[in-house]
């Protein structure tokens, strides 16, 4: 009876430790798939982005969103020191009617490389319930949200990098590497100020 008993405890055990961890995995906030067209003009998909990368960081952004240019020079250099490993960045524009006209300049003169998304609709903002700017949302290539990181604070890209790193599965002597890729190569691609342009932007409104 006690060998009996012993098994039934176990097995027991087992089916519950089971369904915990098949409640966990399928817990994992899935990420609202979106098409939406770019400032080059080319139409961007979520799906087919993340199918070419392991991870995808949306940023949610304004021309005029002050936090947005203070935080902007650390996503970017994020995205440069890490895309050579698999992170891919996808700027989301919240600029409606009045500030639209000023995303595209503003793009050219900082030389980005990457996309940047017009959603003057908020459509997309609607997706992830963005209700300001900037939000920068974690993404896996199997379309689970990892991170979600809203508003500017100092060490907010710290904490992004750190999850980028751990799910990379990088090593520090890989980090040190990929960051001094990014250092040889940033010096000769030093963008204009944001603030400037944006003062310029909003002069020539």
């Amino acid at each position: 009876m006690r060998k009996i008993w012993r098994l039934q405890s176990f097995l027991l055990s087992s089916i519950f430790a089971f369904l915990v961890c098949t409640t966990a995995s399928n817990s994992a906030e899935k990420a609202g798939n979106f098409k939406l067209t770019g400032v080059d003009g080319k139409t961007y998909e979520l799906k087919a982005v993340a199918k070419d990368a392991k991870l995808i960081l949306l940023n949610f952004w304004e021309v005029n969103c002050k936090p947005c240019q203070k935080e902007m020079p650390e996503i970017v250099r994020l995205y440069k020191t890490y895309e050579p490993v698999g992170l891919k960045l996808l700027l989301v524009s919240r600029d409606t009617e009045l500030t639209i006209p000023r995303v595209a300049p503003m793009v050219a003169s900082q030389k980005w490389d990457f996309p940047v998304l017009l959603d003057p609709g908020l459509k997309v903002s609607q997706i992830y319930n963005v209700k300001f700017s900037p939000v920068n949302i974690l993404i896996t290539n199997k379309g689970e949200i990892l991170l979600r990181l809203e508003g500017y604070a100092p060490g907010n890209i710290d904490e992004l990098e750190k999850k980028v790193i751990s799910v990379l599965g990088l090593t520090e002597e890989e980090v040190k590497k990929l960051k001094e890729e990014y250092s040889k190569t940033s010096k000769s691609e030093e963008p204009k100020d944001s603030n400037t342009q944006e003062e310029k932007a909003s002069v020539d409104g």
